[in-house]
């Protein structure tokens, strides 16, 4: 059987991973397509983002979002660099 490395498990054996769980981490992945589970295969363009993802950046994106310019915006400034005042 192979063998990778996964947190959680004590032997690193694939078995050992709990698919189902991993899966209720990636809202997508609750769907279903013609009765059956939605399997997704991931490319390079684009990837699936686990809930902890998304909570992230929807938090992001409703209270920091600003200029990315390091413009003098405390949002902002909090982000780029918080040991630095902001640009007046």
């Amino acid at each position: 059987m192979s063998q990778r490395p996964t947190s959680g498990s004590t032997t690193g054996d694939v078995a050992d991973i709990d698919v189902e769980t991993i899966r209720s981490r990636f809202p997508i992945l609750s769907r279903q397509i013609d009765g059956a589970p939605l399997v997704y295969l991931d490319s390079a363009n684009s990837a699936q983002k686990p809930r902890e993802v998304i909570d992230a950046m929807s938090t992001f994106m409703e209270h920091s979002y600003a200029p990315i310019n390091r413009s003098a915006s405390a949002p902002m400034s909090a982000i780029i660099a918080p040991s630095q005042p902001p640009l007046r």
